[in-house]
């Protein structure tokens, strides 16, 4: 028993330091102390194009959930989606190397203090080791932090570094007006929409947000971006915690800017059916299938290709649990 009361203590101080020092890095890079990913650096240019484009040129920058750990998606499951999103999607640049739990892109497993501790964890994770979660835990304060009325615009400001050279590492056409969608999984929903309305306002052209699952509060920006795409299941609870514990999106705060966007129509909801956060029967689930044949990702993967080629999804609606 005083084994149990020691750990359980040990992680409840875990806990309570993580969430202190969350938003750590967020002013550390704001006070300069931490390196911004400078175009320079990478031999990258921020500058305007010329020349002619395609007219249905256009790109997505994945943010993902809050399991990951490094830059390049490594998520099993998060992988075989983008990988069937650019089969489906062969014309669309996608921008697949974004860390979005740091304002630096510094993956836990990267140049850190701390480093040899995260690669632990993730070795844990690999293995599937209950200590494996505490990046997800790690993560999800983050998220807090974005969400966080104090913190959330330096925080913001910061992704909004990242993904402007995530897309310059891409080859996106500065200048263009070529449409870009971030395309936030679970937590890299908030990301998604702290970062779209100072995007769009560098990019000068349109940004589109696609919040797969994504746990995010009511954010200015969402009143300012061109469109928002919300998709979700019935059985996913983790997404229905985010429309509990953020009020600005309790339907009942009409003045909040996410009730805001939703009566100025720039706000789709798609429901998916009977479909969970993650495991079977979730939204990158392969093997539990919609009608026999095509498959939960297979649906997924098409929703969000209608939404970016404009089209429509082709597959049909899952129905929902008795």
């Amino acid at each position: 028993m005083n084994f149990i009361v020691a750990v359980l203590s040990l992680f409840a101080i875990a806990l309570v330091m993580m969430a202190v020092l969350a938003p750590l890095e967020s002013l550390g890079w704001w006070a300069g102390w931490f390196p911004s990913p400078s175009a320079d650096r990478h031999g990258l240019s921020l500058d305007p194009v010329t020349g002619p484009l395609s007219s249905d040129s256009r790109f997505v920058v994945f943010l993902t959930g809050i399991g990951s750990m490094k830059a390049e998606v490594h998520i099993p499951e998060e992988r075989v989606f983008l990988d069937h999103l650019i089969v489906r999607l062969p014309q669309i640049e996608i921008v697949d190397d974004i860390y979005p739990y740091s304002v630096t892109n510094t993956a836990l497993t990267g140049n850190r203090i701390f480093s040899a501790f995260w690669r632990l964890v993730f070795r844990g994770k690999e293995a599937r080791r209950p200590w494996g979660l505490i990046g997800n835990v790690r993560n999800m304060f983050q998220v807090m932090v974005s969400s966080d009325h104090r913190y959330g615009v330096m925080y913001d400001r910061g992704t909004t570094e990242i993904v402007l050279h995530g897309l310059a590492r891409h080859g996106y056409p500065f200048g263009s007006g070529t449409p870009v969608y971030l395309l936030g999984y679970s937590g890299g929903g908030q990301i998604a929409m702290g970062c779209a309305s100072l995007v769009a306002e560098k990019l000068n052209a349109p940004v589109r947000i696609i919040s797969l699952a994504g746990v995010f509060c009511s954010d200015p920006g969402q009143v300012d971006v061109e469109h928002i795409y919300h998709i979700h299941g019935s059985r996913d609870k983790v997404e229905r915690l985010g429309r509990i514990i953020f009020p600005g999106r309790w339907p009942i705060m009409k003045n909040s800017f996410w009730n805001q966007a939703r009566e100025e129509d720039r706000v789709t909801i798609i429901h998916m059916g009977d479909m969970t956060h993650n495991g079977p029967g979730s939204y990158l689930d392969a093997d539990t299938t919609v009608d026999g044949v095509h498959s939960y990702l297979d649906k997924t993967v098409e929703e969000i290709a209608g939404i970016v080629t404009e089209t429509g999804a082709s597959l049909p609606p899952i129905p929902e649990q008795a």
